[in-house]
């Protein structure tokens, strides 16, 4: 699986932050539905640590669900933003998948 971000960002965790999630502008996962994420978070991070932040390009997401070839990636129960399109079919929860960033 490859990914090909154009910009990364860092952030400063304000809560745990879990790699391959929609993340806010706020340095916290994406807990919102509908919410305008950043980016995705490139690795974990402890409250308090920086972390890098995909938000243009390509970019591994874990899917909450399974997402058509072309599907919408959208953080938290599917309703709002779309955050990115999928570049690979994923099976269901907890597969990773490239997606084309749109944040």
């Amino acid at each position: 699986m490859q990914k090909t971000p154009v910009l990364t960002l860092t952030s400063i965790a304000t809560a745990a932050i879990i790699d391959n999630r929609f993340v806010d502008y706020d340095g916290s996962l994406c807990d919102v539905a509908g919410a305008q994420p950043m980016g995705v978070s490139v690795t974990d991070a402890d409250i308090g640590r920086p972390f890098a932040v995909d938000v243009l390009g390509t970019t591994i997401v874990e899917a909450g669900a399974a997402i058509p070839l072309g599907g919408k990636a959208i953080p938290q129960a599917g309703a709002g933003v779309i955050a990115g399109y999928a570049l690979q079919a994923a099976a269901g929860d907890g597969s990773k998948i490239e997606i084309r960033l749109t944040v």
